[in-house]
């Protein structure tokens, strides 16, 4: 009876701590449309949402930070087709408000696929501000659609015990 009660309160608490954590984290995960990168830096449009919590929103292909939040953790990849074996490398970024944030480069090997993973960081923003993806590459990359090719991952973190 003791043994039983106890482990009702456990389970309980645990799940006011996870309620409680919902609540505080903002989460946003995002695909790109296909584009393809040239040699200049080229804009992804983020257009479709596969998992979110919260109130963030897209718009003109950023995501846009909803009020309330002021600390949040992006990380991003993109992964491309290269058929053109003259491309060398694949350079991804994200930009908060225009602003490089995180970027990778990695080279080409000689196969058909290149991919590049932007490791999180912490951004300081506040209402309005955007995050967005960029491309670029050596010769004409052509950017995969799909929740694991194309995205960007937006973490509302402040408040968080």
């Amino acid at each position: 009876m003791i043994n039983d009660k106890l482990t009702k309160e456990l389970q309980n608490q645990i799940s006011n701590n996870k309620n409680k954590i919902d609540e505080l984290s903002d989460l946003k995960y995002i695909l790109a449309t296909t584009t393809t990168a040239t040699a200049n830096f080229t804009k992804i449009t983020l257009n479709s949402v596969v998992l979110q919590k919260g109130n963030f929103t897209l718009s003109n292909g950023n995501i846009v930070i909803p009020s309330g939040v002021s600390l949040v953790r992006v990380s991003g990849g993109i992964m491309g087709d290269t058929t053109n074996k003259t491309t060398r490398y694949l350079w991804g970024e994200i930009r908060h408000n225009n602003t490089l944030v995180s970027s990778h480069m990695s080279p080409v090997n000689g196969d058909d696929y290149i991919g590049c993973s932007m490791p999180p960081t912490i951004v300081e923003v506040q209402e309005g501000d955007t995050i967005s993806l960029t491309a670029s590459n050596s010769a004409g990359v052509k950017n995969r659609t799909g929740r694991s090719n194309v995205w960007v991952f937006v973490e509302k973190i402040n408040n968080v015990i």
